[in-house]
């Protein structure tokens, strides 16, 4: 059964070439560092098997902009608190340097309303929580591998930021690959690239390294342990790769989306509907 689901998991369709500048929407999943895939490969591919049987894809649910906000906590959820008073958050990341990118719903096409017809503005905030930086528009955005630079799709177009959010050019970056696909929604995602930063030339990916985007969930950056929102959004799951413990993490009544990593493991950041004022105390 479970080689049945992992196969099921690496079939997809047969990608096709895009320009790196299209009128289709490129959407940013990950910045890969320049060096081989190879360790990645050797340390994710032994571990996918066992967690196969926890694979499950569930799109985020519509839920009003005003209760999606950011937040952090500890593994074992304690130190429950709100990093940002933004609303409307999407897709955090958190980065190397000690910041954690989002994405916030807003009317950046100036018509007067929040729709699908407008981008998200990209804010960074301190870990710690603080005050946030507005580092561009655009359908998605992800960290490099330092963590000191912020890459932004718009339009099918990709441009770079500092941490300050001054635009920068892709030389001045650490250069390696930029994985993209045509949908943020993996149900729907055909194709699956990467973007080489310094030539912005693209290639399909290597069929072993997509599977760590087919996932409804995060892989920990060791590759040691997945966690993804169960069917219901009140609680969030993580599973050992190891030994393929399961536990769970509640929201305390409230949804809880998006989780992602922090660099050590420790702690994650994720989206929450929770009520309350509860600030991260800052560093």
């Amino acid at each position: 059964m479970r080689r049945t689901i992992l196969a099921v998991m690496l079939v997809l369709l047969s990608s096709r070439y895009l320009a790196t500048q299209t009128t289709s929407e490129t959407y940013m999943l990950d910045w890969l560092p320049a060096e081989s895939h190879q360790g990645f490969l050797e340390r994710v591919h032994a571990r996918l098997s066992r967690l196969a049987d926890a694979v499950m894809r569930y799109t985020s649910p519509d839920i009003t902009r005003e209760s999606r906000r950011l937040w952090k906590m500890s593994l074992d959820g304690k130190g429950k608190c709100l990093v940002s008073l933004d609303t409307g958050v999407h897709s955090p990341k958190w980065g190397k340097g000690g910041q954690i990118l989002y994405l916030v719903e807003a009317d950046t096409n100036h018509d007067g309303r929040i729709d699908a017809l407008d981008d998200y503005v990209v804010r960074i905030v301190p870990e710690g929580g603080g005050k946030s930086i507005v580092e561009g528009i655009g359908k998605s955005a992800v960290w490099s591998p330092d963590g000191r630079f912020v890459a932004i799709a718009r339009g099918g177009q990709v441009t770079f930021a500092d941490l300050d959010g001054n635009p920068v050019p892709a030389s001045s970056t650490p250069g390696g690959r930029i994985v993209t696909t045509n949908s943020p929604n993996p149900e729907v995602a055909r194709s699956f690239l990467e973007l080489d930063v310094q030539t912005k030339t693209t290639a399909p990916m290597p069929e072993d390294l997509r599977s760590k985007y087919l996932w409804l969930g995060t892989l920990s950056p060791s590759a040691g342990h997945v966690i993804f929102s169960c069917a219901t959004r009140k609680e969030l799951i993580v599973i050992d790769a190891g030994n393929s413990e399961r536990r769970s993490i509640s929201g305390d009544g409230a949804l809880v989306l998006d989780p992602a990593w922090s660099p050590d493991e420790k702690e994650i950041t994720f989206v929450s509907t929770a009520a309350g004022q509860n600030l991260c105390p800052g560093k």
